[in-house]
């Protein structure tokens, strides 16, 4: 697969609630954001195992941008539209 504009690099850490996800390879992407596949560990009962998710980062690519620290930008004209993307990608979920 060709890299993605702005993708997150393989091995990158993405921190949830429960555990640390490790990205393993994208997906792809698209209007709303960039999927990966993830790593992370889990725990069922008492046997410790690493287990692959799924995992879609909101990235509308044609108002945001990567930044060196991996963190995205987007410029104060492009808030609106962003944000009501935002609702329409959790609604999507």
């Amino acid at each position: 697969m060709p890299n993605i504009v702005n993708e997150l690099p393989k091995g990158f850490q993405l921190h949830g609630n429960a555990r640390t996800y490790t990205i393993v390879k994208t997906l792809g992407a698209g209007g709303f954001g960039i999927t990966y596949m993830v790593k992370a560990p889990v725990l069922i009962g008492t046997i410790r195992m690493t287990a692959n998710f799924c995992v879609k980062e909101f990235f509308p690519s044609s108002d945001c941008e990567r930044l060196n620290d991996s963190g995205i930008n987007y410029s104060a004209p492009a808030r609106e539209r962003v944000e009501n993307s935002r609702k329409d990608f959790i609604n999507e979920a």
